[in-house]
């Protein structure tokens, strides 16, 4: 039988491929694909395993379940983003996730990844991230009935970028204590919120 650690990854597998393909359901011959590729490299697991195993994690997972004709899904969204991002932090690639940062479906798996990841890793995804946004000495001071369209367009692709970075650093693990002070300086121009949502992402912040 399969050990725990070889179940969680195969899981694992799925959820990655899932996330990439921005799938909430997979049909079950692309499930015996990822599995199998993933029971070749299983040891003493053969490929031609992979359609019984797939039955079995629907059947014995717990997170896993039918969705409709030959297919199935996770029970719930934040078990596949976390199971991706433990993926993502084993395959070290954060690069990929950094790619990704604007991309709101993405956003809760890199969130899980900044968790789970060591400070190498959380900080080289958080400092790209940093590279993306203005220097905080370049804070716009135009009123915005006054901006173009484009101009509207990029303060509030900048927001987001910003708030998220708050989320990023009240998220991690670990983290290299330059960029905690780069995202603490940021927030400066953060204030005051807008909306309920900016609120509660400086709220985690905590006590200043």
């Amino acid at each position: 039988a399969l050990q725990y650690p070889q179940k969680k990854g195969l899981l694992a597998d799925l959820a990655w491929h899932m996330v990439s393909k921005g799938d909430s359901s997979i049909d079950l011959e692309a499930a015996v694909a990822v599995i199998g590729d993933g029971l070749a490299s299983t040891p003493g697991r053969k490929q031609d395993e992979a359609k019984d195993v797939v039955q079995a994690l629907v059947e014995r997972s717990g997170l896993l379940r039918p969705a409709g004709d030959d297919r199935i899904d996770f029970l719930h969204n934040t078990l596949k983003e976390y199971l991706a991002a433990g993926q993502a932090v084993e395959g070290g690639d954060w690069k990929t996730l950094a790619a990704r940062a604007d991309d709101p479906a993405w956003q809760p798996v890199i969130l899980f990844t900044l968790a789970l990841a060591p400070e190498p890793f959380s900080s080289g995804l958080v400092r790209h991230l940093l590279t993306r946004v203005p220097p905080v000495k370049q804070k716009h001071t135009r009123k915005l009935g006054a901006l173009s369209k484009r101009e509207r367009a990029a303060l509030s692709e900048n927001n987001a970028r910003d708030f998220f970075l708050v989320r990023c650093r009240s998220a991690a693990k670990r983290l290299a204590p330059d960029l905690s002070t780069n995202i603490d300086i940021l927030t400066t121009r953060l204030f005051p919120p807008a909306y309920m949502q900016e609120v509660e992402a400086l709220a985690q912040l905590g006590p200043r």
